[in-house]
Formats: structure tokens, C-alpha cells, sequence
């Protein structure tokens, strides 16, 4: 199966100059809920760091990308390509800074003041509520972070074009990203190419004893936790009686024991609420659950506009390993990584919440987890055996409830509905609320409850020889056997950890064994050997410095490595950066004690530059060379005829000399001592005219001249 349409990429400057249509040969583009947004191109052109690749996808949305990581390779055929990673254009504003901000009121307000100083503009913000928060000498993209981590909501970046080039760059807080109400349906039959299907190896738990903060006692301490045994019958514990008979143990007398767990919230001092809190994990672990890993073709990219999915979307998965008739259910779409060349891609599903108790109250307890939870690893859900029943009963009931009308003709097929139909179109005679109709033809069956605005049924759910789809039913919160990436986290970030990076948090409070961290941790530091060093620490941890890699130990990050591979080390303002491919070091303070160097040292800028080169200090404005001092001069003594090397100084067109004395001598050496110069303003009296009196005597005039003397240069002298 062939693209209908290819996607073009456009290269731009920095500065927005358009530099022509790229020639690529590899194209994925990554997009995730955790802010991923990745695109990985093969080209013939050879990019610059920095320059914009901009594209439109099959669904019409502009993306700009910056190109950040570059490798200039040859393929097969010996001809060379460049290879580089691009990154979502708002990560520009790592470069814009924020002194001190401090927005308060909704989303779009703290947006405003943040992008106040950049290119970019507010777009939009559905994400409600409002908070306060200080941007104090962190950069801008930081505090997108911070809005995000405060406001809470979902980043979404939106490019507007003209054809020719980026008109506007948008930034926005959605409460959630993608469409809330697609029609997108995963079944086992047909998207599912290749599906690992796992239930989780945690048992169901049936009984649940409820924690809050610990009460506070006279003196400032706290004591027993809070519980809400007063408002709930004396038991400090909710239970599932019908799940106990089906995921208990037996109590060796011929009863059942229930599974026991424990639901802790340290900020709780609600006993009502902690009640409802403990409910609602009840109905999250009392069933067990099942986790999907599946490689997805995007419909899309072929020309089936109703099979597109995007990051954020509600998405339909239709099991049938509990049953012939199959469960369904739905979350979103945490993550998409799609070829933009063949229209392959990989979706991984997250966050799931059930929608069954919507539509029958009966089952509700059925597929019920917790709250919503925004996870970064692959769909799952939780079944029983018993809610098939209930649902077979609840549809039977609505079936038996309702009238049938028939049209069939060899264009329309067969088709039914619960109004009268027109015999030609198949479309309703009058238009009300609670239609439906079922169209069976040649190509399969299809299912309809509404009409489109333009008047047509509106087909939602299809079967066909190949494949299942229909609308999205929500679920609950995942678990998984294996979780393939990205971050394991509670709501508030206290506990979390970093698949890709390998880094690991417990908060203090979190109980290991019955044990609180901070517990196990006063325990292990009375135990340890205090006179440990951070040089102790990292040989422990590199078996003596055989091992290599990067480790963090006692909040410190050693690296042991016999070669570090990397383009460029810097500081986090990027004030001092050595790059390790191209050699160049900038820094703006520099203590060494010996340095050995080749070539060309300068320091300064364009407009006032000191260049030290070929034996030579010299002294450039605006490009122009106004001084030098020579190390390499020579001059010829007229006394003695001997040619010697000395100290030259040229000035372009003066040299001058501000110091309190000079002083000289006539040696080579540097322990001479010299006798300084004079600075002194001197009057020279001596006779100015002689003149015959004619009677045998004579007379002479008296004048003064003055010669003024700075360091030993005459700078005044009034001598005729």
C-alpha cells in the first residue's frame, strides 16, 4: 500500500531565510505527552546547528523543528549525507531569560508575562484554576516547566504559516492535549499487528485499611495515624465482600480470608475524605490487570481520514482474551512515533480510565481504577468474569425494548433502524433523539446513533472480514509486567522513577517492609562506616575504578570513563563551552598554572582585540591593527656596526606612556639597577644679545627659556 501524499521538509536559516526544500531519505518524527517532540532526518544537505525544518503533516498541522545534533556521514555508495536530531523550535527560549517574574490569576496570565521578552505569543489555554508562582533567573523554557508543574495542564505548541514562512509561534496549556472524542478503535484483528498481552503479577486486593496524616500531640509531635473508624461502622477498612469470595484464601476453617493492603495519604486530615480515598484504591486494586505492548499502522498516512490518531487522543482496545465478545477499553495516547516516509508508527497507550459505568450503573465496579494518572507506559485495565453477564443482560434488555424498520436495495444493502427510513436513502423520515441504524453490504456491517451535521447517519462502529471499529470507552489507571520507557511517577512527583536515566526516589514517608524510608535510612547511616569518603564511595561503586559509566552518590556525580564522546561541554548558561569537535575553548575566567600552546591566542572583541601570534603582541580596532610590540626586532648599533635583537614597539599613528616614573640602564640584564628618568618643568637662563657701546665697554641682555621634562621626555621646550 503506497502514501497518497509525500511529505515535503523546508529548510530556513536561523534568521527565518528560506534555503530550499531538503532531499530526505529518512524521516521519524516522535511525539509525546511528556513533552518528547523529536525529529530524526536523513538528508543529502549538509545542515547547519541551529537552522529550522519546517513541514506540514498528512493532517495539515505545521511543525518547526531546530536542528540540534548533526552527523555528516557517507552511505553505500560513498556519497555524503547528513544525519541530525531536531527539536521541537520553543526550546529556543532555553535562550531567553527570566530576571524575576511573578504571575498571578489563570494560566494565560503567567503565559503572557513569561513570553513577554520572546518571539512567541499565548495560544491557546483551556487548562482552569489559578495560582501564583516566582520566575526568579531561570530561563524561559524552564519556566514553561514551572507553569506546567503549577498550573498543571499540558504543553501544546501551535506554527502558523503563510506558505513562504513562519508567521506566528504559539505556546499552550490544554487541560488535555489530542481529541477527547475520537472515533480511533485498536481491535485484536487488525491494528494490533504484533501484541504482547501480560495481566500484572500483583494480586488482587479486596480489603483496604485507610491512613492519613498522623495525629498531632501536645508536644508538636505526631502520633497514631488518622483512620475513619468513628464514621464508617467502627472498621477502619473498606471491603469487597463479592471480591473477597473471588480473590481471597481460604482461613483453613472453611472460610474465606480477604487480601489485605493499605492506602496511606500523609497530608490527609479528613476522616470523611480519607473514607472516599481509600474507596477509590479499593476499586483500583481489587481486580487483577492487563497490560498491552503493540506496534500500530497508522491508517492515516494511506488515506483513511477516519484512522488518524494523534498524541493525547482517546483510543479504543477491543480484548477478546477474557471472552468471545471481548472487553473493551480506552485511554489515551501517550506517545507516537510515526515514519513520515512509509506512514508506519508505534503508539503507546496511557493513562486509561473506564467509561462502562456511564452507560450501565450495574457494571460499574467492573472496570473501575483510580484517578487519573498520567503514565508513560502501555495500556491496561482491569476484567472479570461476572461483568459479561451483566452486560449481556443490560443489552438484551434494551434490545427487547425497541422496534425494527427494514430498507433493502442492492446500492444501500440491508438496513435497519428504530425510525422510519426513507426506501430510497435509507435516512430517517423525521429526525429525533435516539436514533440508530445498522447498514450490512458487500463490504462488511456498519452501526450508527446519530446523525452528521449535514443530515447523513453518522458511522461510527464498522465490521468487516479484517477488523473491528468503534467508538472509545475510558478505563483505568495501567499496570505493567514490563515498562519499556519513560517516568514512573506519583501525581506529585514525591515518588518516582526515570526509566531512561535509571534514576530512582522513594519520599521519606514511603514504607518498604513496614519500614518508612527515612526509617530504613537513619537505620543504614547508624550502621555505616563514618570515616567513608566520596573516594571510598566511587570505587565502591566502580569496583575500584574498572567500570565505567556516570554514577550519583551523596547528592555528587562521578564519571569514570577512559574517553569521554561528546560535542559540546558546557555550563548550563552556556557562558563557558569547550567543543570537544572542533577544539575551540570559551570561558570567561581561566586560572592555569602552565599553559603550552600553538597557533593564535586572542582576547577581546571586534572593536578592541589583543592577538598574540608569530612572536608578536598586537592591537586591532574594528579590523584595523593601531599597535604592535615585536619580540623578534633587530637593529644595527652605528657605533660598533653589530647587529642585534631586541624589544620593538609601533604605534599606527602615536605610542603612549602614562606612568608615575621610567627608568633605565644601559645592560641586558634584569637585576640592574636602574636610575629613573626625571619628571620636572626647568628654566634655563642665559644671554639673549651683546651689544658695543662705542666707549669701550659692552652690554648684554638677560633672558629665560622654559623646557618641562614627564619621565625624561622633553614635552616643552621654548627655545627659538
Amino acid at each position: 500500500m503506497a502514501l497518497i501524499r509525500r511529505i515535503g521538509f523546508t529548510r530556513f536559516n536561523r534568521w527565518g531565510d528560506n534555503l530550499g526544500r531538503l532531499t530526505v531519505s529518512a524521516a521519524t518524527h516522535t511525539d509525546a505527552l511528556d513533552g518528547t517532540d523529536e525529529l530524526n532526518i536523513t538528508c543529502a544537505e549538509d545542515l547547519v546547528k541551529g537552522d529550522r525544518v519546517v513541514w506540514i503533516d498528512l493532517q495539515g498541522v505545521c511543525h518547526e523543528h531546530i536542528v540540534d545534533t548533526i552527523d555528516r556521514v557517507h552511505d553505500d555508495d560513498g556519497a555524503p549525507e547528513t544525519q541530525a536530531v531536531c527539536i521541537n523550535s520553543v526550546n529556543e527560549t532555553w535562550d531567553d531569560w527570566l530576571d524575576d517574574k511573578r504571575p498571578s490569576g489563570s494560566v494565560s496570565v503567567a503565559l503572557a508575562s513569561i513570553l513577554a521578552d520572546t518571539r512567541w505569543e499565548v495560544g491557546t489555554c483551556d487548562q482552569g484554576g489559578t495560582a501564583s508562582r516566582t520566575f526568579y533567573h531561570e530561563s524561559v523554557r524552564e519556566g514553561l516547566a514551572g507553569i506546567i508543574e503549577t498550573w498543571g495542564g499540558e504543553l501544546e505548541t501551535l506554527i502558523v504559516h503563510d506558505g513562504a514562512g513562519i508567521v506566528s509561534r504559539r505556546v499552550g496549556v490544554r487541560a488535555k492535549r489530542g481529541n477527547q472524542n475520537s472515533a480511533k478503535r485498536f481491535t485484536w484483528t487488525k491494528d494490533l499487528v504484533s501484541v504482547k498481552r501480560s495481566v500484572a503479577s500483583d494480586n488482587p486486593k479486596t480489603r483496604v485499611y485507610g491512613y492519613g496524616k498522623g495525629v498531632e500531640t501536645e508536644g508538636g509531635g505526631h502520633g497514631r495515624r488518622l483512620t475513619f473508624g468513628d464514621i464508617n461502622g467502627g472498621k477502619d477498612y473498606v471491603e469487597d465482600a463479592e471480591a473477597t469470595t473471588v480473590w481471597g484464601h481460604p482461613d483453613g476453617e472453611g472460610g474465606i480470608l480477604p487480601a489485605v493492603a493499605s492506602y496511606v495519604n500523609e497530608q490527609c486530615e479528613d476522616a470523611a475524605q480519607l473514607l472516599q480515598e481509600t474507596q477509590d484504591y479499593l476499586e483500583q486494586v481489587k481486580e487483577p490487570k492487563v497490560t498491552y505492548t503493540a506496534s500500530v499502522i497508522d491508517l492515516y498516512a494511506f488515506g483513511r481520514s477516519w484512522e488518524g490518531v494523534g498524541v493525547g487522543d482517546d483510543v479504543a482496545i477491543i480484548d477478546k482474551g477474557f471472552s468471545s465478545e471481548g472487553v473493551r477499553l480506552h485511554g489515551r495516547v501517550s506517545q507516537i512515533e510515526r515514519d513520515l516516509l512509509t506512514g508506519d508508527a508505534t503508539v503507546t497507550f496511557g493513562t486509561l480510565t473506564d467509561n462502562m459505568a456511564d452507560m450501565w450503573q450495574s457494571v460499574s465496579n467492573a472496570l473501575k481504577s483510580n484517578s487519573q494518572q498520567n503514565a508513560i507506559y502501555d495500556a491496561a485495565a482491569g476484567t472479570s468474569v461476572s461483568w459479561l453477564q451483566q452486560l449481556q443482560a443490560a443489552l438484551n434488555a434494551q434490545f427487547n425494548a425497541v422496534g425494527t424498520y427494514k430498507v433493502e436495495t442492492f446500492e444501500l444493502g440491508t438496513m435497519w433502524s428504530n425510525v422510519p427510513i426513507d426506501a430510497e436513502t435509507g435516512l430517517p423520515v423525521k429526525a429525533t433523539s435516539g436514533m440508530w441504524a445498522v447498514n450490512i453490504n458487500g463490504m462488511g456491517m456498519r452501526l450508527a446513533a446519530n446523525l452528521t451535521s449535514d443530515g447523513q447517519w453518522d458511522w461510527r462502529t464498522f465490521l468487516t472480514g479484517s477488523m473491528v471499529s468503534a467508538d472509545a470507552i475510558n478505563t483505568g489507571t495501567m499496570r505493567a509486567e514490563r515498562v519499556r520507557a519513560g517516568l514512573l511517577t506519583d501525581e506529585k512527583g514525591n515518588n518516582f522513577w526515570d526509566l531512561t536515566s535509571g534514576e530512582f526516589s522513594l519520599s521519606a514517608s514511603a514504607e518498604v517492609g513496614g519500614k518508612t524510608v527515612q526509617e530504613i535510612a537513619d537505620d543504614a547511616a547508624s550502621s555505616a562506616v563514618d570515616a567513608q569518603t566520596q573516594r571510598d564511595i566511587f570505587n565502591k561503586l566502580t569496583n575500584n575504578g574498572q567500570t565505567q559509566g556516570i554514577y550519583l552518590s551523596g547528592g555528587k556525580v562521578y564519571i569514570n570513563a577512559t574517553y569521554i564522546e561528546t560535542g559540546i561541554i558546557s555550563d548550563r548558561y552556556g557562558r563557558s563551552t569547550w567543543n570537544l569537535n572542533t577544539g575551540s575553548l570559551t570561558t570567561n575566567y581561566m586560572t592555569a598554572n602552565n599553559i603550552d600552546a600553538n597557533g593564535t591566542f586572542e582576547c577581546g572583541s571586534a572593536s578592541n582585540l589583543i592577538r598574540l601570534a608569530s612572536g608578536e603582541i598586537t592591537g586591532h580596532e574594528d579590523g584595523t591593527q593601531i599597535g604592535c610590540i615585536d619580540f623578534s626586532a633587530h637593529m644595527r648599533n652605528v657605533s660598533t656596526g653589530k647587529l642585534t635583537t631586541g624589544l620593538q614597539l609601533t604605534g599606527n599613528q602615536h605610542i603612549r606612556i602614562t606612568t608615575p616614573l621610567i627608568s633605565a640602564a644601559a645592560s641586558s640584564s634584569e637585576s640592574t639597577t636602574t636610575t629613573h628618568a626625571i619628571t620636572k618643568d626647568c628654566t634655563l637662563h642665559y644671554i639673549s644679545k651683546i651689544q658695543d657701546d662705542g666707549d669701550g665697554t659692552i652690554t648684554w641682555l638677560n633672558a629665560t627659556r622654559s623646557i618641562d621634562f614627564v619621565d625624561g621626555f622633553c614635552t616643552v621646550c621654548n627655545f627659538d
